[in-house]
């Protein structure tokens, strides 16, 4: 991808992360609201501890297969049967589907590749399961988004969406969210790395704790978010 800020490549990057890109990743709060319930988080400090543990997962189970999948033009579908059958959280998996199913869908209306078509075609056929990581790395593909690009793009979302649901649980201000945002990101280097460096042979969950508080999600009485 050409690292040009006036490039149009750059918008395309902007594009796919962009809040306003729908794909429903408003309505997950990746564990945190079950954690916020069950009393595991109590404010700022602990947001940044989840946060940190949350994508210390990610670089290390999700982005390999997003990396992986940016050059899968043909054989996505082994990735994302790999990576359903290691994501065993039920809620977890559930929201990697319907997420990664809203990508490919608006993928299709904005970048309508033969690629992204074969694979909502696959998708209404139910030749695979549409799980995010695969979705995000081969819709980065078609777009022409590096691997390292991808994997940086991913972690980041996936940040940004779990700071966002911190605020509308009210565990933290708008602009604490902003400065959590701003710490985390001296992490950064070190979890592309992470990702870079993991083969998806090696892909591993890193945060149990996190994966069993996920899974309490749907025990909620009462709750805000999907996951």
């Amino acid at each position: 991808m050409d690292s040009d800020p006036d490039s149009l490549s750059s918008w395309t990057l902007w594009q796919l992360i962009d809040s306003a890109f729908p794909v429903g990743s408003f309505a997950h709060s990746g564990g945190l609201e079950a954690a916020v319930q069950l009393g595991e988080i109590t404010g700022a400090d602990d947001v940044l501890r989840f946060v940190r543990a949350s994508i210390q997962q990610a670089a290390s189970l999700q982005a390999p297969f997003v990396i992986r999948s940016v050059n899968a033009a043909n054989d996505w579908i082994g990735l994302d049967r790999l990576f359903d059958a290691m994501l065993r959280n039920g809620v977890g998996n559930k929201a990697s589907r319907q997420q990664g199913q809203a990508l490919i869908a608006t993928a299709g209306e904005v970048w309508p590749s033969d690629v992204i078509l074969r694979a909502r075609t696959g998708l209404k056929a139910g030749t695979w399961f549409g799980h995010l990581p695969i979705a995000f790395g081969l819709t980065a593909g078609v777009v022409g988004i590096s691997e390292k690009e991808a994997a940086d793009a991913f972690l980041f979302c996936q940040m940004r969406g779990i700071l966002s649901a911190a605020v509308r649980l009210g565990v933290a201000g708008s602009r604490e969210a902003q400065r959590l945002q701003a710490k985390l990101a001296d992490d950064r280097p070190e979890w592309i790395r992470i990702a870079m460096a993991t083969d998806i042979e090696n892909a591993t969950q890193t945060a149990p704790l996190i994966e069993l508080l996920q899974a309490q999600q749907d025990r909620l009485y009462s709750r805000l978010f999907v996951s």
